[in-house]
């Protein structure tokens, strides 16, 4: 999200008009595909009919129940209410694959439909990160690695204690990924349609506040806990 903040413009046609560019081009190909296979009855569980198109979303489509009062876990259904322009952009993002690939508007354009499948990830982290900046979930270290101890003044952290997380890695979404295709593949994935979710959560069970977070990774670091205080 800060990083995005940055490049306003370039991310939001990112996350937005890539994605309504992508969501047409599926569409484009499923109908060409169900032209040439002549046989529509099959086509929106068989990966014969066209391609599907994964998007990959966000947890900050969600407002973690500062305004809609709906704290998580989050579940497919729950209400949306993005708080800042990330959030607000992956979720016109989801928009733009349900309105053109899963909920068309024209008989002609639902040849192509119901392909569209929405995955939501939350907070992430990689085991093998290059920058710690990288993910939201390690960032925080850096104020206690020993290059940040020897430039500044070793003062206490004032970390939240009541918005609750659930930091998950790259490698469990990667894998979930994998077994989605591998099923679309098989013909064995659900078939998207209006009246089922079109909508996916891949995310870890384990809560955590941004406080208990720090406190595990300031143990791993050999730093007191005494210097994070919750907020």
């Amino acid at each position: 999200p800060d990083a995005f903040e940055k490049n306003l413009e370039e991310s939001m046609k990112l996350n937005v008009e890539s994605t309504q560019h992508l969501a047409r081009e599926c569409q484009r190909l499923a109908t060409m595909a169900n032209a040439e296979n002549g046989d529509k009855s099959n086509n929106s569980s068989n990966i014969a009919g066209g391609p599907y198109m994964i998007y990959i979303s966000t947890s900050y489509v969600f407002d973690g129940g500062v305004t809609s009062k709906e704290y998580p876990p989050y579940g497919p259904q729950s209400k949306v209410n993005p708080v800042n322009t990330y959030g607000r952009s992956k979720l016109e993002g989801e928009r733009a694959v349900r309105d053109i690939l899963n909920h068309p508007k024209s008989t002609s354009e639902a040849e192509g439909g119901g392909r569209g499948i929405i995955v939501r990830v939350p907070m992430l982290y990689g085991e093998d990160c290059c920058d710690l900046s990288e993910s939201p979930a390690l960032e925080m270290m850096k104020v206690f690695l020993p290059s940040a101890l020897l430039t500044t003044a070793v003062s206490k952290k004032a970390i939240d204690h009541w918005a609750l997380r659930f930091p998950t890695s790259v490698e469990d979404v990667a894998r979930v990924l994998k077994l989605v295709i591998d099923r679309l593949l098989e013909c064995k994935f659900p078939a998207v349609a209006p009246s089922l979710s079109d909508t996916y959560h891949i995310a870890s069970p384990h809560g955590t506040t941004k406080y208990e977070l720090m406190q595990l990774q300031t143990k791993l670091l050999g730093v007191p806990r005494s210097q994070v205080e919750e907020r």
